[in-house]
């Protein structure tokens, strides 16, 4: 890989980054401070600053989701513990419409392929949530539709969702040793880190159908799909 380009923002610590469907516009956020911008790809690289309200507020943010067709956005705020809505008719203006509350720090959220969902885990309550379309709101945006905890959900951090959407992967820091191994680990006298997880998640059931153990500290999370056709 080589670098073709950098781009400066105007805040410390951009964390969340995302690509719009079209191409043309991208979007960054600072993890630090209530930063977040729309970066033009076909005009230099022109920052356009995005504000959510008039009040200054340290929202933290972590990551975007953006809707698969691209008509909006939803952004996790840790300090808040909210998730925040976008609408992206003007993908280079986008325009908060709602607040969402959910637990505790939300982190890395995926959607679901046809767009009717959204997934993420809350790393400081260990659950994992999922907003979904309903009436309440004319099916223009997501609203909460529950949360699930359980074995090997130790600070969640990624999600993927790969394939047709069934199974969700949510990897999990565990790094205060809320989760204990199924067997001890050890290297000669040391005692090794606590080791991390992928829960896997049945997205029909919404239940959790396996825990992996894997080595420390797992983050974020991808998948590699197939080229088309």
């Amino acid at each position: 890989m080589t670098t073709l380009d950098v781009i400066s923002t105007p805040f410390e610590r951009p964390h969340g980054v995302a690509l719009h469907p079209n191409g043309r516009y991208a979007y960054a956020a600072s993890l630090t401070e209530d930063g977040l911008v729309s970066i033009d790809l076909d005009s230099e690289n022109e920052l356009t600053p995005v504000t959510y309200d008039e009040r200054r507020r340290q929202q933290q943010y972590v990551h975007f989701g953006v809707a698969p067709g691209g008509e909006e956005m939803y952004l996790t705020s840790e300090t808040k513990a909210q998730v925040l809505r976008f609408d992206l008719s003007d993908p280079a203006q986008p325009a908060p419409t709602e607040a969402i509350d959910v637990p505790e720090a939300p982190w890395h959220p995926v959607f679901a392929e046809d767009g009717q969902a959204l997934y993420f885990g809350n790393k400081a309550a260990n659950r994992v949530t999922i907003l979904s379309r309903g009436e309440t709101n004319g099916g223009t945006g997501l609203t909460s539709a529950g949360t699930i905890g359980g074995p090997g959900l130790a600070q969640p951090h990624g999600s993927a969702l790969p394939g047709d959407g069934r199974y969700l992967y949510i990897s999990n820091n565990n790094r205060q040793g809320g989760y204990t191994p199924r067997y001890p680990f050890d290297r000669g006298t040391e005692a090794l880190p606590p080791v991390g997880t992928v829960v896997v998640i049945d997205t029909q059931a919404f239940e959790i159908v396996k825990v992996l153990e894997i080595e420390e500290y797992p983050t974020g999370m991808n998948v590699r799909r197939p080229p088309d056709g």
